[in-house]
């Protein structure tokens, strides 16, 4: 048995990395998107941010319109809503995600509703 050779066991990863798909021609990073009938091979991530605003932008934009209607400075609303004034410039700024109690907290202060704080200004809801 001591003149036999031995044959090597192909590992998993070298299994899983013959196993992995090859990139497309044309599709590498910063590529041009591909055409298939119509409609644009975009990656998700890009599709999903065109033209879209993230929530901390939303509330952020909609946190300062209504304090600044309201003539609070962000001080004032801190105070209001037993928080530091920092708390309320990070949330301008889209810098914080704020629990919903503290959401709650300043539709109350600033006389609108959690729902409308995280509305785009048109899509409100006539009330």
């Amino acid at each position: 048995m001591k003149g036999l050779p031995t044959l090597k066991k192909p590992t998993k990863t070298a299994a899983k990395r013959k196993a992995r798909p090859r990139r497309r021609p044309g599709a590498a990073i910063g590529a041009e998107p591909q055409v298939e009938g119509g409609k644009t091979n975009k990656p998700f991530a890009e599709r999903f941010q065109e033209g879209r605003l993230s929530t901390a932008e939303i509330l952020g934009e909609n946190v300062k319109r209504l304090r600044t209607g309201l003539k609070l400075s962000q001080a004032d609303l801190a105070r209001a809503i037993r928080t530091d004034q920092s708390a309320i410039g990070l949330i301008e700024i889209k810098r914080a995600n704020p629990t919903l109690r503290t959401m709650e907290k300043l539709a109350a202060v600033l006389k609108t509703t959690v729902v409308d704080l995280l509305s785009k200004p048109g899509r409100r809801r006539p009330r």
